[in-house]
């Protein structure tokens, strides 16, 4: 894992960590009102299971080394991978309820948008999806006024949806000149005209910054994960 923003040696202000292990390629960061932001990327050949903690170790004493501290932790909550989402929400509950800090619910599809934005930021309407399996995918389609208006926590989380894969290739078909299609990388490959994008944990704290302002917070007890629908194994059990 490496560092890809320094903490300036000025942050001595109030933060916010995030969290996002709802893929492959989980993240941290630590960001700010007054300095510029942070970020761990975990191993992605390791389970997030055992590099999680000892990466979140490490960031907070770095921040804690300049002053920093945390006002809230924000996590992606989902949809994503199930193993991943409850490592990350059981996580960020223990840390939050630790720190004595509320914790931020961020829809995963929501935090996608977001960075679809800061690479494209002239489009103004995306569907973002992520592979579900099973001939399926989680999907969100947003405008980009709507995104940016949203403080509602629940309101970002209603846009997840679940698409057949057949519903999915048909909206790309149809896509009309101001509509753009993003997902992640592995699902964005079967299609050409889909850019391949998936949120960091910049993107999760920068829309969690957003609810936090707004006062969308939870206590760590009332934190889920959102993953939309059963997994295998419990439909199996139905």
């Amino acid at each position: 894992m490496g560092i890809e923003t320094a903490l300036p040696d000025h942050a001595t202000s109030r933060g916010l960590l995030a969290i996002e292990t709802s893929g492959r390629c989980g993240s941290i960061a630590w960001t700010s009102t007054t300095g510029a932001p942070i970020q761990l990327a975990l191993d992605p050949e390791r389970r997030s299971a055992a590099t999680l903690a000892p990466a979140i170790r490490n960031l907070l004493a770095e921040v804690r080394g300049a002053g920093g501290t945390p006002s809230g932790i924000a996590v992606a909550v989902g949809p994503g991978s199930f193993t991943g989402l409850r490592i990350g929400v059981t996580t960020a509950k223990t840390l939050a309820y630790a720190l004595g800090c509320p914790v931020i619910a961020v829809d995963t599809l929501a935090a996608m948008a977001g960075a679809y934005w800061r690479l494209f930021p002239e489009r103004d309407e995306v569907t973002v999806a992520i592979n579900a399996y099973r001939q399926q995918v989680f999907v969100a389609a947003w405008r980009r006024q709507d995104w940016e208006s949203a403080s509602d926590a629940q309101a970002l989380a209603t846009r997840s949806e679940v698409w057949t894969t057949e519903a999915w290739r048909a909206a790309i078909a149809e896509r009309d000149a101001g509509g753009g299609f993003a997902a992640e990388p592995a699902l964005a490959k079967l299609e050409p005209q889909v850019e391949a994008v998936y949120p960091t944990a910049l993107d999760v704290a920068e829309l969690g910054m957003r609810l936090l302002l707004a006062d969308q917070t939870l206590s760590p007890f009332a934190l889920n994960p959102n993953y939309l629908r059963d997994s295998a194994a419990e439909e199996k059990l139905r």
